[in-house]
């Protein structure tokens, strides 16, 4: 069963960034948010935030999840999940955020093998994506972020903007998000012109005038 989806889709969302756009200011707000949900005892925002911010992938993908993909598994194994979108089979690399948040999960709502990783209220289905949106606005808000653009899809921007800015290489993080060509992931990035621009200034290579620097 596909999970259910309502709102936007990913262009109206925007990263998670704190106002300097700072990796360290960033870093700090995404831990802000994943240790309040921890202790107001939302277990399923913290999870899905560990799994968001770890391995890149859609909200739909992960409400597709069943609690045995993940269950029995230690840290710095590799759980599996199927990308819907780009038909292929990506890999999320289990870590201590997520095994913590998993483990108070699973034993707050009594979760069995069966059950959706991410499930609603009281009938067993998967979890609205509008659910969790909704609470990512209210934990970001609270870190003085504008939650007016914030959705799922903001922890999947954040995460692959914080791996650029560490250097991680684009072709890497574009086959990570499933994107079929590097330009969509530029986009996705916030490559803007003014910064390809900048780039050329800053940093030039020939030099007219034949010694060791430009």
């Amino acid at each position: 069963m596909k999970p259910r989806r309502t709102g936007k889709g990913s262009k109206t969302t925007a990263p998670i960034l704190d106002k300097a756009r700072t990796v360290e200011g960033t870093t700090k707000i995404l831990n802000n948010m994943f240790q309040h949900a921890l202790r107001r005892g939302d277990y399923m925002m913290a999870l899905f935030m560990a799994l968001s911010t770890a391995s890149m992938a859609r909200a739909q993908d992960l409400l597709r999840l069943r609690v045995r993909d993940l269950r029995g598994l230690k840290a710095g194994e590799v759980m599996n999940y199927h990308n819907h979108k780009s038909g292929k089979t990506q890999s999320i690399v289990v870590d201590d955020a997520i095994l913590l948040s998993f483990r108070h999960w699973v034993a707050q709502r009594e979760l069995q093998d069966h059950d959706f990783l991410f499930t609603g209220r009281f009938d067993g289905q998967a979890a609205h994506v509008s659910t969790l949106s909704n609470r990512l606005k209210h934990y970001a808000g609270r870190e003085g972020v504008d939650p007016a653009r914030i959705g799922t899809h903001s922890m999947r921007k954040t995460s692959a903007w914080l791996r650029r800015q560490r250097g991680a290489d684009i072709f890497t993080i574009s086959k990570s998000l499933g994107h079929s060509h590097v330009a969509v992931t530029q986009v996705y990035l916030g490559h803007a012109e003014s910064e390809n621009v900048a780039l050329q200034r800053n940093y030039p290579i020939l030099n007219p005038h034949g010694n060791d620097k430009p």
